[in-house]
């Protein structure tokens, strides 16, 4: 940081990037969150700006997908800046086991990463999978374990 601006240099500490943005978040999976005039994106390992500068919020790669919000909606770009998965979520989780849980009309589901919905809107929460399982509630007291294809391995209740 100088003068309130960041950049990236790299391991030899060298410059990556100018110092420009107003903020510049760790890199994750070679990829740096930047921010410009309240407008966000990401730069790669080469300083180049991979996804532009247009989004009210990104968040960490993972599995080669980033989350990202405009207008007040929710989609995912890929580390080349294409919007794989289109910005008409209300929210949207990290990828973890090739899938994402996203809201659509205030229910959870999930994703893969070409955007197919895998696993319909059907619950008030659905949090991410972890050893290929998802824990959800319908009613936010009761919580059960569904596998990547939907399926209940342990119902709520």
């Amino acid at each position: 940081m100088l003068d309130d601006k960041w950049g990236y240099i790299n391991l030899e500490g060298e410059e990556v990037t100018e110092l420009k943005y107003d903020e510049a978040k760790p890199t994750r999976e070679g990829m740096g969150a930047v921010c410009l005039d309240g407008k966000w994106g990401f730069v790669d390992s080469e300083g180049n700006e991979a996804v532009p500068l247009k989004y009210s919020e990104v968040y960490d790669f993972t599995e080669g997908m980033a989350r990202v919000a405009l207008n007040g909606k929710c989609g995912f770009v890929d580390k080349e800046g294409n919007e794989v998965v289109p910005l008409e979520y209300e929210g949207w989780g990290s990828f973890a086991g090739g899938l994402a849980g996203v809201m659509l009309d205030g229910k959870w589901g999930f994703i893969d990463k070409t955007g197919n919905l895998v696993i319909e809107p059907i619950y008030k929460v659905a949090r991410e999978f972890m050893e290929g399982m998802a824990t959800y509630t319908n009613d936010g007291e009761k919580w059960g374990y569904i596998d990547t294809s939907g399926n209940e391995v342990i119902p709520a209740g």
